[in-house]
């Protein structure tokens, strides 16, 4: 890709992204996502966390590495300002620009939450904290995902604090 773009004289002002829609398939039994638990179909960080790079010269570092978590949903919108097109305003987007938060400009994490769900399964990431609900299997999980990206320590019954706020955001 990058040879046919250099060789059409535009990979110094195409914005590429190289990324995934979830974690691995690790219930085939052929792989893993270890460290992290879970893989596709899970919203556990195994099937959630994935690979994101971006490239796109002159407007974002390379080599940069973000930590905070960004959605999919951000592609579509970052694509449209790249095009220096705009979106209908009739309607609202979940995803947004993240190129003022990759070079900078934005120092605020570009989503104070997120969210995912999958049949009885969801869960809501919010700074550090993220809560894994399973409606069917009566769970209720809080992982610190700063200190336990694995998903070993639940925090539920200690931190009733955290679990009552993140349980309120998600119902809301």
């Amino acid at each position: 890709i990058m040879n046919k773009l250099k060789a059409e004289g535009i990979d110094k002002n195409t914005l590429i992204v190289f990324g995934s829609d979830n974690g691995g398939a690790s219930y085939s039994g052929q792989m893993t996502n270890a460290p992290l638990r879970g893989g596709k179909q899970s919203d556990f960080e195994g099937g959630i966390r994935v690979p994101l790079i971006i490239r796109y010269p002159g407007v974002i570092e390379p080599g940069l590495v973000y930590k905070n978590p960004v959605s999919n949903l951000d592609i579509f919108a970052t694509a449209v300002a790249a095009a220096k097109a705009s979106l209908p305003a009739d309607r609202v987007y979940d995803g947004k620009n993240i190129v003022p938060y990759l070079n900078g400009d934005n120092t605020a994490a570009p989503h104070p939450s997120l969210f995912w769900r999958n049949g009885f399964s969801k869960a809501m990431r919010k700074g550090d904290w993220k809560l894994y609900i399973n409606e069917r299997a009566h769970t209720t999980l809080l992982y610190n995902i700063a200190n336990d990206m694995e998903e070993q320590h639940d925090l539920s019954t200690i931190n009733s604090v955290k679990l009552k706020e993140l349980t309120s955001d998600m119902q809301a």
